[in-house]
Parts: structure tokens; sequence; C-alpha cells
């Protein structure tokens, strides 16, 4: 067996097909290609992405993927990696320690890159395995806030009556805060381990079709309409006034999208920052799929130095950051 840990550029294109043949092989239901998943992996401010992927003979048995971003943190500028997209074939699941051989190249490399942590919302099971076996720590799980809009085909109870009362609740619930506008507009706050976005950045992130943009004046959002088992779904994935989260920009985005879009709920996934009256706030034990966030520092010795990473208030982190749905 032999462990390979390149760059996204660094990856010629027949070893891209062989990843996304397993990559299809682990994740039933995909359908991706090398061409694909190349190009996911660029999209972003840096045009690449890190990857270590283990090869027994002519096959790729286990992959990860570090996508690189820049971070703020009251005035400093940190550079995260994001893992996603793990696999261990099933065959070759019983060796425990494959996981962790693929973490520990890629800490070292991305170690020599400048690199501080590495931040993943990972499924049930690598969940465990991070924070058991390897160095992740559990911090939070990510809210869903939601707004609905067809209450019965949500609950799936063909009642015209409970999809009438939704439709009035969430028409009273965005012209109450367009009422409301001119005396709150609250924002992020700036203390927060939060990404950096530009322009080029957001261009990159949501290039792909499947996201929508929206903007006017100094006020932009970016969401997707996604079919969940028969429930129409709009995913706020972004939205900002000035480079900035504010209560502002989520009204717009609602509206436009609620007015736009033939949708059963608009949903927005992550923190949220600010103090806002429009989206619902679901209690955990009612969230559909539990998101935690974890985090790895690449350097033991920086533990006492980002400390205040442990704690969910000091964190912006959503849909923007890594599209986990």
């Amino acid at each position: 067996m032999k462990l390979e840990v390149y760059k996204t550029e660094e990856i010629g294109k027949a070893v891209w097909n062989k990843i996304a043949d397993s990559f299809n092989q682990a994740f039933e239901g995909h359908d991706t290609t090398g061409e694909g998943l190349c190009r996911t992996y660029k999209a972003n401010s840096f045009g690449y992405s890190y990857h270590a992927y283990l090869q027994d003979h002519d096959k790729i048995i286990a992959f990860n993927t570090i996508r690189p971003s820049y971070y703020h943190h009251k005035g400093e500028r940190l550079l995260f990696g994001l893992s996603g997209s793990t696999f261990v074939l099933k065959e070759y699941r019983k060796d425990i320690f494959i996981l962790a051989d693929i973490y520990d190249a890629l800490i070292e490399y991305c170690k020599k890159e400048g690199m501080v942590a590495f931040l993943g919302v990972p499924n049930k099971n690598s969940h465990k395995y991070l924070t058991s076996f390897l160095s992740f720590k559990d911090v939070f799980s990510l809210s869903y806030y939601i707004m609905p809009v067809k209450l019965s085909n949500i609950l799936k109870t063909k009642n015209f009556i409970l999809n009438l009362l939704s439709i009035i609740y969430s028409k009273f619930a965005i012209g109450i805060n367009l009422f409301l506008i001119p005396l709150i507009n609250n924002k992020e706050k700036n203390d927060t381990y939060r990404i950096d976005v530009n322009d080029d950045y957001l261009e990159k992130r949501f290039q792909v079709s499947c996201y929508k943009k929206i903007q006017k004046d100094n006020k932009k959002a970016w969401y997707s309409i996604v079919n969940e088992d028969g429930i129409r779904t709009a995913y706020i994935m972004d939205f900002r006034q000035e480079e900035k989260k504010t209560f502002h920009a989520l009204l717009y985005a609602v509206r436009t999208i609620y007015r736009s879009e033939d949708i059963d709920i608009i949903m927005y996934v992550g923190t949220m920052n600010f103090k806002q009256m429009l989206l619902t706030k679901i209690p955990p034990k009612m969230d559909p799929k539990r998101l935690p966030f974890t985090y790895c520092l690449l350097d033991e010795n920086n533990d006492n130095k980002y400390k205040g990473m442990n704690n969910s208030k000091n964190w912006d982190f959503g849909l923007l950051n890594l599209d986990v749905r």
C-alpha cells in the first residue's frame, strides 16, 4: 500500500478517476466524476485543496481532503483547513489505523504550509472515531433556523388549513420584520472565528450551478433549492450587507426567496451571531440530522493560545464554510 499527499492540481486525471470510482463506491447514491471532484476542490480562494489517499495496487482504498481558508479572529488572520470527503472502503475498515495514517500525513504536510487547525462536521461514525481515536474536539452542533411556508407539505398530512395558516404566518413574519427594519439592523460580531470573505472567494465558492445568487444595492445572498424527500427546501447558504451578515440582509434573502420560489420551507443551517425574530430556531432534539462541529489543532503546543476555540459563542460557521446538508 502507498500513502500519498498532494495538492489538487498535482493529481493526474487518471488518479482522479480512480478516486471518483472509490468515492461513488463508498458513498452510495453518488455518481460523481474525477473532473467534478477536481473542480469542487478548486472552488476556493487558493484554487486548490490538500488530498491524502491510500492506494492498494491499482485501487484507491482511502481518501481525505482538506480545503484551506483564511479565518479572522480579533485581528489575527489564521489558516484553517476544512476536512471532508473522508472514506475508507468497506472491505478495508477493519484496519482502524488507516484513517489515522491519512490524518497524520495531512497534519504533517499542512503544518508545513502554515495551517493552524483542521475543522470538520463529521457524520456519526466518523465523529466517534475523530473525537475518541484522534485529537478532534467536539465544540457544538450546527443549529437549524426555519420558516415553514407550507406546513402541511412539510408534515405530509395534506391538510389545506395547515398550509393556509403557515402561509399567513410567514407573510406576517416577513411583514412585521420589514416594519422593524428602521428600528433594528443587528450585525454579526467581529470577535468570532469567521472565514475571510471577499467577492473572489464567494464567486468561487458558489460557482456551481445549483447555487442561486440574489443582490440588491449592498445586500446579497446565495441559496439552493433542494427536494428533501418530497419537501421543497430553500437553503440559505449565505447573506451579507457590505461584507457582514446582518438582519437586513437575512430579511432581504428570506423575502426574495419567498416571493420568487415555489417552496415548502426556508432554512438556514449554522450559527446566528446576532438577534433576529424572522427564522425560528429548531430545538436540538428535533434537528433533522445532528451536525457536530469539531476541530483539531495541528500543533498541540497551541492549546492554550487558542483555547477560545472550545467556546461555541466564538464561532461563525455554516453552510458557507462547508455544505454538509
